[in-house]
């Protein structure tokens, strides 16, 4: 099974630096791909349509 990666691609660690620097760590760590928003416009105020979740920059994040 090959994993993926999400590039950082928007938010507060949004930078070409960053985002070289991930894709390039991904590549030694033998990720199998990297991934990226694949929408050409993004909200910068969403609405709140879908709860809490409309409103995260955040990924989620599992709480254990």
């Amino acid at each position: 099974m090959e994993i993926g990666i999400a590039l950082p691609h928007f938010g507060p660690h949004a930078s070409r630096e960053m985002i070289t620097r991930v894709a390039q760590e991904a590549e030694q760590m033998s990720f199998g791909s990297v991934w990226v928003l694949d929408r050409m416009l993004r909200p910068t105020h969403p609405i709140q349509q879908f709860g809490r979740l409309a409103l995260m920059d955040e990924p989620l994040r599992h709480q254990l």
